[in-house]
């Protein structure tokens, strides 16, 4: 009877313990949401190559360049969001290299989301394997592309946090805009590579595999489509992407953006609906406003169908 009563002293005591800084009115440790710190990584989409903010002066106009990182703050609705890093308009040149110090310096931040929608593109297109070496061309490459591909999910297997990673597009329409034959894998190769990715990607809980190849699909057709919660009607090609074939406008990359927010929305239970504006005009708006040079007004530039 002593001994069970000396224990229930002992329990209660333990649980005064944990209760007492909320007893007292204080804040127990707080859990990480992904949307604490977000840690952003990726190629020249990312990086923002060709979007600019327009903007009139009194006595010369103004261009804003702007990226994902900044799309991607004027999208979340939540305050006290911590952003880091940037995409790379040079990662072709050495993906592996670039691609590694972009994940080093990612994970040195301790992020709680990461985000890397065009981070492995250079991973499976591009002329130039892990060592620097020429990819043969076409189907010769196979094996040396999806080889190089896994260097890429090596870099992203450092993180546990939840990984926001695009599948590969069919950009072989820009080929001889912004991308040479050589650059581009062959047919096969390009299904393998997303095999692969979707495999990897199965097996691991926190990674968010955006449909990319599909998004730009729809954004190059002339079709009717659905990205971001939005409906778009057919014949609004020139408002999504750019001349290019390769890079979306700055209205794409919100809808791409907002498209990886519904699938993060989706996939991360701390995270809801209304963390997110899922309205293209609206952020597009935000972005003009927080970016706009004194002395200016916002002059979009938006492409009519």
């Amino acid at each position: 009877m002593n001994r069970r009563r000396g224990l229930s002293i002992v329990a209660i005591a333990i649980l005064l313990g944990v209760l007492a800084p909320v007893l007292r009115g204080e804040d127990a440790e707080a859990v990480p949401r992904p949307l604490d710190r977000i840690a952003v990584i990726g190629a020249s989409a990312t990086a923002g190559f060709g979007v600019v903010l327009r903007y009139k002066g009194e006595e010369f106009d103004r261009m804003i360049p702007v990226g994902a990182p900044e799309v991607l703050a004027a999208v979340i609705t939540e305050p006290e969001v911590t952003m880091t890093g940037e995409g790379s308009g040079l990662f072709f040149m050495s993906p592996s290299r670039r691609g590694h110090h972009q994940a080093t310096t990612a994970a040195a931040t301790d992020p709680t989301l990461v985000m890397g929608l065009d981070f492995l593109f250079w991973y499976g297109y591009g002329n130039r394997d892990e060592k620097g070496q020429a990819i043969p061309p076409g189907p010769l490459g196979h094996d040396t592309r999806l080889a190089l591909l896994e260097k890429g999910l090596q870099e992203l297997d450092r993180f546990n946090c939840p990984v926001v990673v695009g599948d590969y597009p069919d950009v072989s329409n820009a080929v001889g805009y912004m991308l040479s034959s050589d650059q581009v894998p062959a047919p096969a190769t390009l299904a393998a590579l997303n095999t692969r990715l979707k495999e990897w990607a199965a097996s691991r809980p926190n990674v968010i595999l955006v449909p990319m190849s599909r998004l730009i699909a729809s954004m190059r057709s002339d079709e009717a489509f659905t990205a971001g919660r939005q409906q778009w009607p057919q014949g609004v090609k020139a408002q999504f992407m750019q001349m290019d074939n390769l890079h979306p406008t700055l209205d794409g990359l919100i809808i791409l953006i907002q498209e990886a927010a519904d699938h993060v929305a989706r996939h991360a239970s701390e995270v809801n609906d209304t963390s997110f504006d899922f309205s293209l005009e609206s952020v597009r708006k935000r972005l003009y406003e927080t970016h706009r040079p004194a002395g200016t007004t916002a002059r979009p530039h938006v492409e009519q169908p």
